[in-house]
């Protein structure tokens, strides 16, 4: 049954496995200038040997995540697993044929291997060490891998955690001694000389054998698949990152090597070169500071910060930065209404005009005859006393009566002043 551990950990490598997927469509997307390297891989992982007593539980699983770690990174891999001498020999030659026309080829062996005269030997499932012809016939020659990656003009990367505990071997090594003194064989593996544009990485160090660990991956391989996710990092110092990391996970049981002979820089994981691309291409310093915290440890960082630097003193120089834009609250619109207007007085109606006539003349004497053509206001002098009061009284009341006409047709026409008012209440009654 398998422990609580062991399924998280299953579940990390499974998120691990996602995020270089991801990265690897985001660089065929975007036909980032990595594509335009053609990438070949072979990876085998044997854990499941015809002799029971020296199976191993991580190899085959090793081989599994590493092939998906390699494919995320636009390697075209060849992989088999429990594979027999007869399926590695094919797999090694299919190699062979693919990597002639590649720019770097990447190969990766988990499982058995032992050396003999300082020659390395890979062992497949179906391995039998009976005397020193069964290592030229059962085992696989190191050397045969080499031959089939020096077809390839570019970078040759030769990944061994293979350095395992084996009984088988060391059986051999017993059945050996005396037989032939220089036949000794050794524990782990031997170095090997590296040529130029070669990296060669060992589990641990030579002549040491390597812990196959207790969860889904050995500590080697465990350690390689979490710097594979670095993008940017070369390939000298992602290797250096690992055997620290293996050191400090064993607690200083396994030190990992690693042989580097290349006169240049060389990136696994180049991911990052696409999104730098974009980024140097902008103006915007948020993009920069994204850029180096999803990718540290890019070689492109050093350009990163200086472009953050020369951007954040470009936009310190302009003349509105760090000024603060005031913006006037919108005021709610006031509907102001006016007061009703006061009601109009109302004047009461004008009083009919009543015709005021003058009290008759008198006639004097009776039988008398008036005289003709005289003006009403004009008495005789003759005329007594009372008949001049009385003339003068009609013509007051004919200047009234024609004033008051007057002050009412203003009152119809509402043009009635205040002196009007006062002489219509007074004198037009």
């Amino acid at each position: 049954m398998r422990s609580e551990g062991a399924d998280k950990m299953g579940c990390s490598r499974l998120l691990t496995l996602l995020l270089l997927a991801g990265a690897s469509l985001l660089l065929a997307l975007t036909g980032s200038p990595a594509l335009a390297e053609r990438r070949i891989a072979l990876v085998i992982g044997n854990s499941d040997y015809n002799d029971t007593s020296i199976s191993l539980a991580n190899p085959k699983n090793d081989a599994e995540d590493m092939a998906a770690a390699l494919r995320s990174l636009a390697f075209d891999v060849v992989m088999v697993t429990n594979a027999s001498k007869r399926t590695v020999d094919g797999a090694v030659q299919q190699f062979a044929r693919l990597g002639s026309e590649a720019d770097s080829v990447v190969f990766y062996y988990a499982g058995h291997a032992m050396q003999y005269q300082g020659r390395n030997y890979l062992m497949p499932v179906d391995a039998t060490l009976e005397d020193e012809l069964s290592l030229r016939y059962n085992l696989v020659s190191f050397d045969d891998i080499r031959a089939a990656m020096s077809r390839t003009r570019g970078i040759k990367v030769m990944i061994l955690d293979a350095c395992r505990n084996n009984p088988l071997a060391e059986r051999f090594e017993r059945s050996q001694v005396g037989a032939n003194r220089g036949g000794m064989a050794t524990r782990g593996l031997a170095r090997v000389d590296t040529t130029a544009g070669t990296v060669v990485s060992y589990a641990t160090a030579a002549d040491n054998v390597a812990i196959d660990g207790t969860g889904r991956n050995s500590p080697y391989t465990a350690a390689l698949l979490r710097r594979l996710q670095e993008a940017g990092l070369e390939i000298e110092m992602m290797f250096r990152r690992v055997a620290a990391d293996v050191n400090a996970e064993t607690q200083g049981r396994q030190r990992p090597e690693t042989y580097v002979s290349l006169l240049g820089e060389y990136y696994l994981n180049q991911s990052d070169r696409v999104l730098w691309e974009q980024v140097k291409a902008g103006d915007d310093p948020k993009a920069v500071r994204a850029f180096l915290a999803r990718f540290p440890s890019s070689n492109h960082a050093l350009s990163a910060r200086t472009l953050l630097q020369s951007l954040e003193q470009k936009q310190a120089a302009r003349p509105d930065a760090g000024a603060v834009r005031m913006t006037a609250p919108e005021l709610p619109l006031v509907v102001i209404t006016p007061p009703p207007a006061p009601p109009l007085a109302v004047l009461p109606p004008p009083a009919p005009l009543q015709a005021v006539l003058p009290p008759p003349v008198d006639a004097g004497v009776p039988g008398a005859v008036a005289p003709r053509n005289v003006p009403a206001d004009v008495v005789s002098p003759s005329a007594p006393a009372a008949s001049k009061a009385a003339s003068a009284s009609a013509s007051r009341n004919r200047r009234q009566n024609v004033n008051c006409r007057s002050i009412l047709e203003r009152a119809q026409l509402g043009e009635l002043s205040a002196d009007d008012q006062g002489v219509l209440q007074k004198e037009c009654r």
